[in-house]
């Protein structure tokens, strides 16, 4: 019989190599076709090769290249510009690696991949749990994978957005300790100094952030490191209660005559500092660069609420959610409609947060627009204004009881008092930085108060008086990426932005 077997064995032999090589022939065919620019044809070659030679070395590089021609994105910073559609297609391919194929080399990438994808605010099956478990798989099963950094980072990045920031610090500390010159340790360390300061430990985060400017010199990282640096500083520095705010800058909108800015429903803006303002007597939405010039002008009946993220634009106007050409009608619970969307943004699990001036109330919305709960019912409240943090933490501005009421994603709501600590008498505009803190604004009083992310006031900033009047009418605020304080002010026509 072992003889028998042994036979077999070889005269099977032959057949076994035949088939790697044709497999391996049609990959390249694949790759040559890809490389012409055939795309339709070079998937077919790929997909041939593993339905015809699933067991030949050549089948799951074929399901890893229909896997990255669907969802290309690689870095963490890519996510949310795949559609959903080709996302699930790309989740296809590589949970097959996955599963058929864990002792191949490309198990970990899929293992990667997967992980990128659940935690893509595009993919209709976001899950940052099942993101956070395919990141800890590829730790624990492929621990020599150079993907092994990017997995940690992964699960540093979730616990944040979690709102966990003490637990994110383990995995990004393991990032820059085990894995110093690779790719993602400028991102850990970026990320480590935020939650830091997030925590409200300034000057560790300010140390942090110095050693991404002096290690890290050539990341990208490294000029947003400059910018929190000198924020930090600004802040920290504070004397006699003013902020180092050392100049201002006036950005007029490039807008036409007959375009001008009339009032300011809302006013957002996102990471690369593009600037979106709705202006409701104009019925008109203008998105503009971050030196004024008009990129986008978007017809909108009333608009009072705008989010501007990574190229997307949201548009509150009424009971609707406007997305491109979409309109989406809220409901609360009852199937009672939304009264008028004054503020709204989605959270590091992509659900919507909608505040509704008419009502008062706080409501979160799933994915699929269809309401969750009532984060703040407006019954108990006079909330005047309402901010996000990036941490998915949801603040509100409550004028009657003089507080701003901290609704973090896990935990007990925090209430903040003003009373006394700010001065401010009729508070009615609220921004939060990236590091979580809050800007407070009296629009009557011309008066910012600047509070750390555990409630103790910086610093006030007043507009002044006569030619030095910095913001005489202003309409709304907002702070970017780099700390910067961005006042509407209707008088000057234009943002004041405190620097």
């Amino acid at each position: 019989m072992r003889t028998l077997g042994l036979l077999l064995a070889l005269a099977c032999a032959p057949l076994a190599v035949a088939q790697e090589d044709l497999a391996s022939r049609q990959l390249q065919n694949g790759d040559r076709l890809a490389r012409d620019g055939k795309m339709e044809q070079a998937l077919a070659a790929w997909r041939d090769v593993y339905e015809r030679y699933p067991d030949s070395a050549s089948a799951p590089m074929a399901l890893d290249r229909l896997g990255a021609a669907a969802y290309p994105v690689e870095r963490f910073e890519l996510r949310g510009t795949v559609a959903g559609e080709a996302i699930a297609r790309g989740r296809g391919y590589y949970e097959k690696i996955a599963t058929d194929y864990r002792t191949s080399p490309l198990a970990a990438r899929a293992a990667f991949k997967l992980g990128l994808m659940f935690s893509d605010p595009a993919a209709r099956f976001f899950n940052l749990d099942e993101a956070y478990a395919r990141f800890s798989t590829l730790i624990s099963l492929y621990p020599g994978s150079q993907h092994v950094d990017g997995a940690l980072y992964g699960l540093g990045e979730i616990l944040a957005r979690q709102g966990e920031l003490d637990r994110s610090l383990i995995p990004l500390e393991r990032v820059l300790a085990e894995h110093p010159a690779g790719e993602m340790a400028a991102e850990a360390a970026f990320l480590q100094a935020s939650c830091l300061a997030r925590l409200g430990a300034r000057d560790a985060a300010l140390r942090a952030f110095q050693i991404i400017r002096d290690q890290y010199p050539a990341s990208r990282r490294a000029g947003l490191a400059r910018d929190q640096i000198t924020h930090l500083i600004r802040l920290t520095s504070a004397r006699g209660g003013t902020a180092l705010y050392s100049r201002s800058d006036l950005i007029r909108p490039g807008l036409p005559t007959d375009q001008r800015i009339r009032s300011v429903g809302g006013l957002d803006v996102d990471e690369e500092g593009r600037i979106a303002v709705a202006d409701p007597r104009a019925d008109a939405v203008h998105v503009l660069d971050a030196q004024g010039v008009p990129v986008s002008r978007t017809s909108v009946r009333q608009p009072t609420a705008v989010w501007l993220h990574q190229g997307e634009l949201l548009v509150g106007a009424g009971n609707e959610i406007l997305q491109g050409s979409l309109k989406i009608p809220l409901a609360v619970a009852g199937r009672e409609s939304v009264g008028e969307i004054a503020f709204l943004t989605r959270d590091s699990r992509g659900r919507m947060i909608v505040w509704d001036a008419k009502s008062g109330q706080v409501s979160r919305f799933g994915r699929d627009y269809a309401f969750e709960t009532a984060l703040l019912p407006g019954r108990d409240h006079k909330i005047v204004a309402v901010a996000a943090g990036t941490d998915g933490s949801v603040y509100a501005l409550d004028s009657r009881e003089k507080v701003v009421i901290h609704l973090p994603l896990k935990g007990e709501p925090r209430r903040i008092g003003l009373r006394g600590e700010t001065g401010l008498e009729r508070p009615d505009a609220l921004a939060v930085d990236d590091l979580g803190n809050l800007f407070i604004m009296d629009a009557s009083a011309r008066e910012i108060v600047v509070m750390g992310p555990e409630g103790k006031p910086i610093a006030r900033i007043a507009s002044g008086r006569g030619s030095d009047d910095l913001f005489p009418r202003p309409a709304a605020l907002a702070v970017n990426g780099k700390g910067e304080i961005l006042v509407y002010d209707l008088r000057r026509e234009g943002i004041v932005v405190l620097r």
